[in-house]
C-alpha cells in the first residue's frame, strides 16, 4: 500500500470502524448499559448537537478536536469512541494512551491504527509524538502523506534551535537525542481534508489507592489542595499535542466521566478491570458524560515558534494553571455526581441512549470484511499459482 497512501488510509479507517463495531457489538450483549450526555445549554455552541433519533444517539461534533477526560476505568476509551461513532467519526479516532498497548490481542491489533502509545519518558515520547502529530495535522489540512503529498524534508536535530509548528516542522531541545523530524507543506487543500478526533487522558493512569497517594503528593508539592475524585493531570504532553496541531485543531472537548455503580470510595481498576469487563461481563449500568467545549484560541499555548522545552517557565506555568483549574472544576463536578448520581443541574440538558450499534447487522461487518480479505488473498494465490504453472 506504500504507493497508494490514500487507499491505505481508507482501509485503515474502515479497519478502525470495524474494530470498534466488534467491541461495541460484544459489549452491548455482555455489558449492556445506558449512555447519559449532559451539557450546559447556555454555553455549548449551537453547531454541536446531541439528539436521540429512533432510540439511537446522533451527535454533531466539531472535527479536528481533542477530547480530554478524567480516567476512572481502563475501558473509558471504549465509551468515548462510542461518542465519536455516534458523530460518524469512528474512523477518525486517535487514542493517546499507554495502557492500550497492554491489552492482550486488542492492544497489538490497535498498533496498526497509528494510535500514540507512550513510554512516559519525555525524551522518547516527544520524538514519537512530534512526527505522528505533524503527520496527522498535515493530513487534516489536506497536505499530509495520506493525501498523496510528499514531505518537504526531514532533518536531524540535536540542538536547541527551534522552528514553528506553524511551519509544519518541529525541533527538539538540547536535552533530546538526535532524531529525524519530518516537515510537511504549509497551507490548506480543502478537497483533501482528513479530519481527526483525539482521545486523551491527561492524568496518565486510572484512579487507585496508589495513584491517589501520588496525586496528593504532587498537589502538596505545588501548594494545592488535594483532589478527592480525580488525579492531578500532567500538562506537558497535552500542551505539546495542542501546539503541534495548531494549524488544524478547532476545539477541545472537556469531558467529565462518571459511572453509576462506582462509589467515591471505590477504585474503578479493581471493580471494572479489563478481565472483569471483557471476559466476565462486569460493567456499570450507566455511563455519564458532562461535556463542555473550549475554543483553542482560549487556551494559553505560548509562542508556537519556540520549542516547548525552551519556553519560559511562566508560559508553561500558565498552561498548567489553566489545566489544573479544569481539573478542580472536574473534581467538584464529580462530588456532585457521587452525591446525586447525575451531572444535571438547573442549567443543563441531558440525552440518554443505549450503548449499542445503530444497526444490529453492523456487528457482523468485521467478519464480512475479514472473509472478503481472505477471499481476495485466495484469488490472488490462485491467479499467481496459475500464472507460474503456465510459465512452466
Amino acid at each position: 500500500m506504500y504507493n497508494y497512501p490514500e487507499l491505505a488510509y481508507v482501509l485503515m479507517g474502515n479497519s478502525k470502524t470495524n474494530f470498534f463495531q466488534l467491541i461495541a457489538f460484544v459489549s452491548s450483549i455482555i455489558n449492556p448499559c445506558k449512555i447519559y450526555i449532559t451539557w450546559d445549554a447556555e454555553t455549548m455552541p449551537s453547531l454541536n448537537s446531541f439528539k436521540i433519533v429512533d432510540g439511537q444517539l446522533h451527535l454533531i461534533l466539531n472535527p479536528n478536536s481533542v477530547f480530554i477526560s478524567n480516567h476512572q476505568i481502563y475501558t473509558d476509551w471504549v465509551f468515548l469512541w462510542f461518542i465519536n461513532y455516534s458523530a460518524d467519526m469512528s474512523d477518525k479516532v486517535f487514542i493517546f494512551l499507554k495502557d492500550l498497548s497492554k491489552i492482550p490481542i486488542l492492544g497489538s491489533g490497535m498498533k496498526v491504527f497509528n494510535f500514540i502509545y507512550l513510554s512516559r519518558k519525555w525524551e522518547k515520547d516527544k520524538i514519537v509524538m512530534t512526527n505522528k502529530l505533524l503527520h496527522i495535522d498535515a493530513n487534516a489540512r489536506g497536505l499530509g502523506p495520506d493525501t498523496g503529498v510528499k514531505k518537504l524534508h526531514s532533518f536531524t536535530s540535536s540542538s536547541s534551535s527551534s522552528s514553528s509548528s506553524s511551519s509544519s516542522s518541529s525541533s527538539l531541545s538540547s536535552s533530546s537525542s538526535s532524531t529525524r523530524i519530518v516537515s510537511w507543506p504549509k497551507g490548506l487543500r480543502p478537497e483533501k481534508l482528513l479530519p481527526y478526533s483525539f482521545i486523551l487522558f491527561p492524568e496518565g493512569t486510572v484512579v487507585s489507592e496508589n495513584t491517589r497517594n501520588r496525586s496528593d503528593t504532587f498537589c502538596k508539592g505545588k501548594g494545592l489542595a488535594p483532589l478527592k475524585h480525580v488525579l492531578l493531570p500532567r500538562a506537558r504532553g497535552l500542551m505539546h499535542l495542542l501546539r503541534m496541531l495548531d494549524q488544524s485543531i478547532l476545539v477541545v472537548y472537556d469531558v467529565t466521566t462518571g459511572y453509576s455503580d462506582l462509589k467515591a470510595t471505590e477504585c474503578g481498576e479493581e471493580k471494572y478491570s479489563l478481565k472483569r469487563y471483557f471476559l466476565l461481563g462486569y460493567s456499570p449500568a450507566s455511563v455519564h458524560f458532562y461535556f463542555q467545549l473550549i475554543n483553542i484560541k482560549d487556551i494559553p499555548l505560548g509562542d508556537l515558534s519556540v520549542d516547548i522545552d525552551d519556553l519560559p517557565s511562566e508560559v508553561t506555568q500558565e498552561f498548567e494553571n489553566w489545566l489544573f483549574k479544569l481539573w478542580y472544576e472536574k473534581d467538584t463536578r464529580m462530588e456532585h455526581f457521587f452525591k446525586y448520581g447525575t451531572f444535571e443541574d438547573n442549567n443543563t440538558k441531558t440525552v440518554v441512549a443505549d450503548f449499542k450499534l445503530r444497526k444490529f447487522v453492523e456487528g457482523f461487518y468485521p467478519f464480512t470484511a475479514a472473509a472478503l480479505t481472505l477471499l481476495l488473498l485466495r484469488l490472488v494465490f490462485v491467479f499467481v499459482g496459475g500464472f507460474v504453472s503456465n510459465k512452466r
